[in-house]
């Protein structure tokens, strides 16, 4: 049995979040308090509802799933977006 032929495209968008302290701050004293929202509420969001947006501007015929290229989900998250034709 022969493997499918496979052709594919990225795009990449990156989100960097940044704290900016007033003069004096020795860094860290609020063990990155400022990312809580972040890390408890918007990174979990964001991957399902950007599926669910792509999917619906793609069309049928479209799945969407995510995987892990070995990087800590908590700083990437990976959406794979497929089509399958049928031979």
């Amino acid at each position: 049995m022969s493997e499918a032929y496979t052709e594919t495209r990225s795009f990449h968008l990156r989100i960097e979040l940044e704290a900016v302290f007033p003069e004096g701050y020795e860094g860290e004293e609020d063990e990155h308090g400022w990312a809580a929202a972040w890390d408890d509420r918007v990174r979990p969001s964001l991957p399902p509802l950007v599926m669910s947006h792509l999917l619906r501007q793609m069309g049928a015929g479209w799945k969407a799933r995510t995987r892990n290229r070995g990087m800590s989900p908590a700083d990437e998250v990976e959406i794979v977006l497929e089509r399958l034709f049928d031979g």
